[in-house]
């Protein structure tokens, strides 16, 4: 068997912390980290988790956890009474995507649940949904109701159809921590939209993106990163005055985030947030935030590998106001295959 998550994560954090300046990432909440981490335990095995870091201002990790749908498929496996009720949901999600003709996506289609711990604290917990094309008009409605959301039903439904066809919807996130309870609407930038087209359909959405369009320019020039578009809808229907840019790296194999977060451009970038006050000297130790290594399970003797990968970053902008830009790295544990590991990770 593999290291348990809260194993796993603690593992990772004391890797971590053996980094120069690490400190400035990981604040003081690695305690709460790691008991959450065992809270998202399915007895199926090992999830995929990440860490949610700020660049600048207050330190600390949110945790975000991983699921492939079929973890759900028949039962609800989440047996902590802050999980449950996402489990819950998800069991009945399955069901309703097969009557729906959607069955084909429970096997390749993730959810993942956030925790705001930063501060310490395991509340209440966010969710997304991974849902794109049809099924995701099929299936809004249901999803809608059963969040309690179905008044921003016609809201939702007009800001997909304004942004279509450069900017397909992605992920659905119920933000349940937040008092407010904004949802979440991510989208994906189709390659040939790029960034302009992306500008253009924020701004058929009514929001100007300001300096905003001028900063994502800079950060087009580097050739990083695709982007997704993430904006809210509040429960009036109206669209809340912060937006996102989720910055995915082009390079995905591990192998090659080593290189990229070894370069020059990537350099270049973290100096750009750093002059705009996304970022301070933190945004320095990134590249010392991601690796592989191997290690044996005591009681099996079977080889695994755990390594570290960049999922993106996160830009966020309101009205005459900058956020501190956010680091997503993902953990993840698989069994040790001599050839695809030397492909993975150099």
């Amino acid at each position: 068997m593999l290291f348990d998550n809260g194993a796993a994560c603690r593992y990772w954090l004391d890797r971590l912390a053996e980094q120069e300046g690490a400190d400035r990432l990981l604040g003081e909440n690695s305690s709460t980290v790691v008991d959450m981490a065992r809270i998202y335990e399915t007895g199926l095995g090992p999830v995929d988790f990440g860490a949610e870091i700020q660049l600048t201002g207050e330190s600390g990790i949110d945790l975000s956890v991983q699921y492939a749908l079929s973890d759900f498929d028949r039962a609800n496996p989440l047996s902590h009474p802050l999980v449950i009720p996402a489990g819950d949901f998800l069991l009945d999600y399955n069901r309703q995507l097969t009557e729906k003709g959607f069955a084909h996506l429970i096997a390749d289609r993730y959810a993942y649940l956030e925790a705001d711990t930063s501060k310490g604290e395991a509340g209440a917990v966010a969710m997304f949904l991974n849902l794109s094309g049809t099924a995701a008009r099929e299936m809004l409605p249901f999803i809608l109701q059963e969040q309690r959301q179905s008044e921003r039903l016609t809201a939702v439904q007009d800001i997909l159809q304004r942004v279509n066809p450069e900017l397909p919807p992605w992920y659905f996130g119920f933000m349940h921590s937040r008092e407010e309870l904004p949802l979440r609407l991510s989208f994906y930038v189709r390659e040939e939209a790029g960034l302009s087209g992306m500008l253009s359909a924020l701004r058929r959405l009514g929001i100007e993106p300001g300096e905003g369009a001028e900063q994502l320019a800079a950060v087009d020039e580097l050739g990083l990163f695709t982007y997704m578009l993430d904006v809210d809808v509040m429960a009036d229907g109206s669209l809340g005055d912060t937006w996102g840019v989720e910055l995915t790296p082009r390079a995905v194999l591990p192998v090659q985030q080593q290189k990229m977060l070894g370069g020059d451009s990537f350099a270049r970038f973290t100096e750009l947030l750093v002059r705009w006050g996304m970022a301070d000297d933190r945004s320095t130790v990134l590249p010392r935030c991601f690796w592989s290594c191997d290690y044996r399970d005591g009681s099996s003797g079977r080889a695994y590998v755990m390594y570290s990968y960049l999922s993106h970053l996160k830009l966020r902008w309101q009205t005459g106001k900058l956020y501190p830009a956010k680091v997503y790295i993902q953990l993840r544990n698989i069994p040790k295959q001599t050839t695809i590991n030397e492909y993975l990770y150099g």
